[in-house]
């Protein structure tokens, strides 16, 4: 499987841009599929980054390049595993500084990470399990993005039959710097989300 795509933008202030997405999906077996695909990206400032509290007029858009290679395995009829790297490289990207309470534009950021599944989809209940690994780094100053955590989980399961259905979500983020201005560091978390609808 190949999709292509390509957008055109025309902005008032930044001028035009094109950005374009490639993706190829291969089925290795029946059971066994792999994926890879790359794009860009554009992003003017919105009214606030260049004009609202500690913002700044002469800010440049954002662009970036990002890719993505992946496989995904099926163990049974309803499990299955995948295993996906990714990375993003960022120009002149935007950010809020908490110490000081301005916008700042940093003029090359990488976010690169893993991420490692498990699902189960059975009749009545389905599972799923994921694992991230970030490493969201300044380039500029060789130093971790501020605000983005290094490792988090995702757990769910959900129930349904007949016409009720119930299920249940777990977010774990861990610890992050709140600022590369500061050593403050913002505690890791966990949220439960509980849920049940009739239909």
């Amino acid at each position: 499987r190949v999709q292509i795509g390509a957008r055109g933008i025309d902005d008032d202030e930044y001028g035009n841009h094109v950005t374009w997405n490639a993706a190829f999906g291969h089925a290795l077996t029946p059971a066994t599929q792999l994926h890879a695909n790359a794009g860009t990206a554009f992003r003017a400032p919105s009214a606030n980054d260049l004009y609202g509290f500690g913002g700044n007029p002469n800010f440049d858009p954002e662009t970036s390049i990002s890719g993505e290679i992946g496989i995904e395995h099926r163990l049974t009829g309803v499990d299955s595993i995948r295993l996906v790297g990714f990375v993003t490289v960022i120009d002149d990207l935007i950010e809020t500084n908490p110490v000081t309470f301005t916008v700042e534009q940093t003029e090359k950021a990488r976010i690169r990470g893993v991420e490692l599944g498990y699902s189960h989809a059975a009749a009545d209940w389905q599972w799923t399990l994921d694992y991230t690994y970030l490493d969201p780094k300044n380039l500029d100053v060789d130093q971790r993005l501020a605000r983005r955590a290094r490792h988090t989980g995702n757990a769910s399961v959900r129930y349904a039959k007949t016409a009720w259905w119930t299920e249940a979500a777990l977010l774990y983020q861990s610890e992050r710097r709140d600022s590369r201005f500061s050593d403050a560091v913002m505690d890791a978390y966990t949220t439960v989300d509980i849920a049940a609808g009739y239909r």
